[in-house]
């Protein structure tokens, strides 16, 4: 296709009758033409039956997709984040001045100080009350801190932003690149979770971390991401190391809030983001292009 190169594997296997074999010589040598073409030996004793060859074959296809998908989604999903948070920093709500002071306070003071160590921080509220834009203001002041490494999600904004598990994925890749470490991703969803806490664990004073999760109301039902919060670290974090999460809450949604406290410690933080005094400053030419995003 025009996002992946194309990828040929070759079986090597004895192949009856002798036209198959010849055919698939000829099919071999017009991809092989391709500049974009990658080959792929599938050898061994388990290629001398068509079930066994068949199998073979399909696993070495599908892990050089998967490593090449793998890659490019995960490039991806870093610009996504990265532009849609410049998007709503350019066309700010007007500041609760007083609310980001303490939350700049809160997220970016004494990161870099091995001494200081926190809970997680928990921004809710209800729908449009100013928790995104204020995550993403919270992503744009960390990434001003020397040498501190920011990783942000705003969750239901894209495919992989979507199911628990491509969010812990995504999440661990990045830090883990950050640091120059390489850490298998794991298959099973408490296998992540527990790779997830070891990444938080990475940040030094030279190279404090920041990771915020907007929205994780927005996950989908998989793993019971809502209501079984296990995922999330407890207690206090490792030092140099700042989590801040978002969800939604009100009188109508309490879902996430009520799991949240029954599974995260108690020494979470929490910010109640529907304290009147946010106003939005959109004009129709910002609605036009926050719709056209």
């Amino acid at each position: 296709t025009a996002m992946d190169p194309t990828v040929m594997v070759v079986a090597q296997a004895d192949l009856t009758p002798s036209t198959a074999h010849t055919a698939l010589a000829s099919a071999v040598a017009r991809v092989l033409e391709s500049p974009n073409t990658r080959v792929i030996e599938a050898a061994g004793k388990s290629a001398s039956l068509p079930f066994q060859l068949c199998e073979s074959v399909t696993t070495e296809v599908m892990n050089a997709f998967r490593q090449t998908s793998n890659k490019d989604m995960q490039r991806r999903e870093m610009i996504h984040h990265a532009r849609l948070a410049a998007a709503l920093v350019a066309k700010p709500a007007v500041e609760r001045e007083e609310l980001m002071r303490q939350l700049k306070e809160r997220v970016c003071t004494g990161v870099a100080d091995s001494a200081t160590m926190t809970p997680l921080l928990l921004l809710h509220g209800p729908e449009a009350c100013g928790k995104t834009w204020a995550m993403a203001k919270l992503s744009t002041l960390a990434s001003a801190l020397p040498g501190c490494v920011v990783v942000a999600r705003y969750c239901g904004t894209s495919t992989w932003a979507t199911s628990l598990a491509h969010v812990l994925t995504s999440v661990i890749r990045e830090i883990s690149a950050a640091y120059d470490k390489d850490i298998a991703i794991p298959g099973a969803i408490d296998d992540l979770r527990d790779a997830f806490r070891m990444t938080l664990c990475l940040a030094t004073a030279q190279r404090p971390l920041v990771v915020l999760l907007d929205g994780i109301d927005k996950l989908d039902d998989c793993y019971a991401a809502k209501e079984d919060l296990s995922w999330l670290p407890a207690g206090q974090l490792p030092p140099h190391t700042r989590v801040v999460v978002s969800f939604t809450a009100s009188n109508e949604y309490t879902v996430v809030l009520d799991s949240m406290r029954k599974t995260v410690s108690m020494a979470a933080e929490y910010v109640d983001m529907s304290a009147p005094g946010l106003e939005f400053a959109c004009t129709e030419g910002d609605i036009t292009v926050l719709l056209k995003h």
